[in-house]
């Protein structure tokens, strides 16, 4: 009689085991999930650069690029001052009238012409361009914001101004000599919370390469632990709570996207552009929560289905 006591009292430990590690391999698939976003899209210029890449092509952006070099511009060229020049130029001696009335005229024209040219270099492959090194100079200010140095991400302005500034003097108008270097800041991301989480962030970066292993053999050891007969249940458990938490985090995305816009101030990034830069920076992310899902999902499937077949799980057949 002693027997089937201890089987039974191993069995149990089996299965106590076996769900103890089916945790440990949820919360490690998890950890190695955000690790490898955080290591690759986040901390690496390269991979960080590839994945803002697609917002020079971003209407919203676009236009609030093109809104602030205009206004940057604008704030070193006396529009007025110029069409003033211009028509003394045109109509030497002529009255004041005429003056009040022209003169608004021209400098419309002017207005018109420089955000033209603006807007043309906004839309062109040298701006795709400009985005990119403004963007892989900007990533040492996010190393810093990892760091718990600031919150705040942005991209100079100065090499497109300085682009257009040339422009502006190969097409004649001599005016743009007067725009100076400009090292005017576009802001594109704020996280008080990433400056915040920075020992957490050094952490998982630092055991970006190792999770991955671990994970593997915290699986491995699950389905290695659960006894003979019940292996296809702790596969159905691994695959059914790694798509369950994969789901939770998909929903945290939200609430956490949902929140992000509610607290930027609008004075210092505008929804729009904070609404595009967050989905930008939060696609690979979504990508990989779903890619694991659906690898989660699968095999809790096959799991299923074997078990309700009869299909052997570990036990040996001996042909009747």
């Amino acid at each position: 009689m002693t027997y089937p006591t201890v089987a039974a009292g191993r069995s149990r430990n089996r299965s106590v085991g076996a769900a103890l590690l089916t945790v440990v391999s949820v919360v490690m698939v998890l950890s190695t999930l955000l690790a490898g976003y955080l290591r690759s899209e986040l901390l690496d210029a390269d991979g960080y650069v590839a994945m803002v890449a697609p917002l020079a092509s971003d209407p919203v952006i676009r236009t609030e690029v093109t809104d602030a070099l205009v206004a940057v511009i604008d704030d070193h060229v006396d529009i007025a001052a110029l069409s003033t020049e211009a028509l003394s130029a045109l109509a030497p001696g002529s009255g004041t009238r005429p003056a009040q009335v022209l003169s608004p005229l021209i400098a419309a024209q002017l207005e018109s012409y420089l955000h033209d040219t603006v807007e043309r270099f906004v839309s062109s492959s040298a701006f795709a361009t400009a985005w990119t090194t403004a963007n892989r100079a900007a990533h040492t200010t996010l190393d810093r914001l990892l760091a718990g140095d600031t919150g705040i991400v942005a991209i100079d302005l100065a090499p497109m101004v300085a682009r257009i500034r040339q422009r502006l003097i190969d097409d004649g108008f001599t005016a743009a000599e007067q725009i100076p270097a400009i090292h005017h800041q576009l802001v594109l991301w704020q996280s008080d919370a990433l400056r915040r989480a920075q020992r957490a962030v050094s952490a998982v970066d630092a055991a970006a390469l190792v999770l991955p292993w671990l994970t593997a053999l915290a699986i491995v050891a699950t389905i290695g632990v659960a006894a003979p007969t019940r292996r296809w249940r702790a596969v159905m458990g691994l695959g059914l709570g790694v798509t369950t938490v994969m789901l939770l985090l998909a929903v945290a995305v939200v609430v956490a996207r949902g929140r992000y816009l509610d607290a930027v101030p609008a004075d210092v990034i505008t929804p729009d552009v904070a609404r595009a830069v967050f989905d930008t920076v939060v696609a690979p992310l979504r990508t990989r929560i779903w890619v694991v899902a659906v690898v989660g999902a699968a095999p809790a499937v096959l799991a299923f289905v074997a078990e309700r077949r009869g299909w052997p799980s570990g036990r040996r057949f001996h042909p009747r």
